[in-house]
């Protein structure tokens, strides 16, 4: 890649090596809806007038909690979603839900237990979204904190979700970054 392109995909910063942002958090109760802050790295990155450094997201993956074996005789449904936002929200996310970075991670099961037989359907637990259009830009992150969300249901237990964010620094313009607080202030 020539320094130009670099210069193109991190706006200055030359950061071209990715980082990563490892976020552990548990359910505040069984079957709960959690949404925990974490901190995010600041840049040490010298300033230039008229632009600001902020994160480029590139790459989510989310590793959710295994679902409790099936002990019930009637089918039932399991679930356990995850996502991150750049602030605080009070209920599961929907994918109409502003403050969304990425897209949500999901999985549920259905299934029974019972003496004529036992049946489910499993989903995975490893959820990897890459973040990047197709020119290699990620999602730009203005906040000081990002926040794992997550839910359950009907699982019986206390979950936690594991996040892991490759992320790089990229110098935008003053205009840039106003309008990306703006849009990642407003929560629904």
């Amino acid at each position: 890649m020539s320094k130009r392109a670099r210069d193109v995909l991190t706006g200055g910063t030359k950061d071209v090596n990715p980082q990563y942002i490892r976020l552990q958090s548990a359910q505040s109760g069984a079957d709960t809806f959690t949404s925990e802050g974490f901190p995010l790295p600041q840049n040490r990155f010298q300033e230039q007038e008229g632009r600001v450094v902020v994160l480029e997201f590139l790459r989510v993956t989310y590793q959710l909690a295994t679902l409790p074996l099936i002990a019930a005789v009637g089918e039932t449904i399991d679930s356990i979603s995850a996502s991150i936002s750049t602030g605080s929200i009070a209920s599961a996310p929907t994918i109409a839900t502003t403050g969304l970075i990425g897209p949500l991670a999901f999985k549920q099961r259905v299934g029974a237990f019972t003496a004529g037989g036992t049946y489910a359907y499993i989903e995975p637990i490893i959820y990897d979204f890459d973040l990047t259009d197709a020119a290699g830009h990620g999602i730009l992150v203005a906040t000081d904190n990002i926040f794992v969300n997550s839910a359950s249901v009907t699982t019986g237990n206390t979950n936690t979700t594991r996040v892991l964010i490759e992320y790089r620094f990229k110098k935008v313009s003053l205009a840039e970054y106003v309008g990306i607080v703006q849009a990642q202030s407003v929560l629904t």
